[in-house]
């Protein structure tokens, strides 16, 4: 079959994906559907939230803290003078057909906090009505302002960072120390991607924290947990596009591997998309 002979053929007619099975995604999205019934219930939910002053302050403290652990303060964001519209129109995933691989070369501290900062990172602060306490909202879209998500940066070649596990503590643009020392190796036990990971300068694991999602918007709220992790890579790309950096959202991944290495439990909290960031070659 040819290129032209799949023009208007929907996947369903073509031979080799006759026996798949989708039965678990379906029953899952059709569960995650609204209907007339269950958007009371999650109405009742979300208006119980919004009504109460210390629940919302409560969600509105969005994020982990390691205690006791080594943090390491990061320089103010900063990504040059490009605009976004070149950015959007730079933007490319590392790959042999975009002719855009890594040289294995460091990035530096100031990029790698640049990326993170204005991907996920604070962007203003306001009071919550009705509390004298005060929210943070971020660089990416969250649904009802929860920012379920965290980042760890599992660092392999940063100028001024040593190897290692790090939180990305995004209240006041930090890193924290999960785990240092050597971690590539056991990193590419867990990708499929090898090639790609074994040059770059870090990787960048997204996680979620469901029940803070959950809590309020029910099942419904895992839709809305991928809506945010891919508003997340979305500010990834364009902020490592306008470094310069090559760039790559990864989903190839042992995820319960992952998670171990991260030192997350998976049931709580669980990776959910990595990204690839190093030096061009």
């Amino acid at each position: 079959m040819t290129a032209n002979d799949i023009k208007g053929v929907q996947y369903s007619l073509v031979p080799h994906f006759d026996t798949d099975d989708y039965s678990i995604t379906e029953t899952f999205h059709e569960f995650t559907k609204l209907n007339r019934e269950n958007i009371k219930i999650l109405m009742e939910r979300v208006g119980t939230i919004v009504h109460d002053p210390r629940t919302r302050t409560m969600m509105a403290r969005s994020w982990k803290t390691y205690r006791g652990h080594k943090r390491i303060q990061m320089p103010p964001p900063q990504l040059g003078e490009m605009k976004l519209e070149d950015a959007l129109r730079a933007r490319r995933s590392l790959s042999a057909f975009h002719g855009l691989s890594l040289s294995g070369e460091p990035i530096t501290f100031a990029e790698l906090g640049g990326v993170l900062g204005l991907s996920y990172g604070v962007t203003a602060i306001r009071r919550i009505p009705e509390t004298t306490q005060d929210q943070a909202f971020r660089a990416a879209t969250s649904a009802g302002g929860i920012y379920p998500l965290e980042i760890y940066a599992v660092v392999f070649r940063v100028d001024g960072l040593e190897e290692g596990i790090y939180h990305y503590r995004a209240i006041d643009h930090s890193l924290e120390a999960v785990r240092l020392g050597p971690c590539q190796a056991d990193f590419l036990q867990l990708t499929a991607f090898r090639d790609m990971c074994l040059k770059a300068a870090t990787v960048l694991v997204i996680s979620a924290v469901f029940r803070r999602n959950l809590c309020k918007y029910l099942h419904r709220g895992y839709r809305f947990m991928m809506n945010d992790a891919g508003a997340v890579v979305q500010n990834m790309y364009l902020t490592g596009t306008a470094l310069g950096l090559g760039t790559c959202a990864l989903g190839g991944f042992l995820d319960d591997d992952l998670g171990r290495l991260l030192g997350i439990d998976n049931v709580e909290e669980a990776p959910i998309l990595g990204f690839v960031l190093g030096r061009l070659s």
